[in-house]
Parts: C-alpha cells; structure tokens; sequence
C-alpha cells in the first residue's frame, strides 16, 4: 500500500495539474484537482500519524477526520467543503460552475488553509 511520501507526490501532482488549467475555462477540473490534492493530502496524514493506508470512500475520510483528535475542526470543514465544491463542479451544473464555484477567490485559499493544518498537524510547519 502507498505511503506518506506517494500520496504527498500525488498532492503535488494535482496541485501542478491545478496550476496548469486555464482556470476561467475549466472551473469543474481546477476544483476537482484541488480536491483531490486535498485528499491526498489526508492519505498521506493518515499513513504517517496513525499507519493506515485504506481508504474506502471520501465519506469515510470525512468520518475519520472528525475522529481525530489532532486536527482543528476547520480542517474537517475545508475538506467538506471542498468535497462539496468538487461534486458539484463535476456532475451538477460544471457548465455554470463559474457563477457557482469561484475557484480564484475561494476554492484555492479554501485548499490551502486545509494544506497548512494538516502540515501543522504532521509537525512539518
């Protein structure tokens, strides 16, 4: 199973892919990637401070992030948040997911808040 550093690589991966987009074009995708960049972000959290390396669903990780006493609540709530942004970028309206989603203004800083608590959570401030 993948540790730390893979799901950290990937982050990096949809971070790279995020900063690609063209942004104004491709809202659904900035959001998504972000998303995901997110998600890995917490694999690679869950493989270092308490060695699980399964992940079965994105509520499932919501569930465990709630759990964990370590993170700040904020952290539960951006990745929900985020969660919420994507799925609604990907299949409800991506087509006016601009007057939606403000990926610029909103969904990015909403990232990298979540980013910076989980590094404080791991220690690597």
């Amino acid at each position: 199973m993948p540790g730390p550093s893979f799901h950290d690589r990937q982050a990096e991966h949809n971070e790279e892919c995020y900063r690609s987009l063209d942004r104004r074009r491709f809202p659904d995708w900035a959001t998504t990637s972000l998303f995901y960049a997110a998600a890995h972000r917490w694999m690679a959290y869950a493989a270092e401070v308490h060695g699980k390396t399964e992940h079965r669903s994105h509520g499932d990780t919501a569930d465990e992030m709630e759990a964990d006493l370590r993170l700040p609540s904020r952290a539960v709530a951006a990745y929900n948040d985020l969660k919420n942004l994507s799925w609604i970028a990907r299949y409800h309206r991506w087509q006016s997911v601009p007057s939606i989603v403000n990926v610029e203004d909103e969904t990015y800083p909403l990232y990298l808040a979540f980013r910076q608590l989980l590094s404080e959570a791991r220690g690597q401030e």
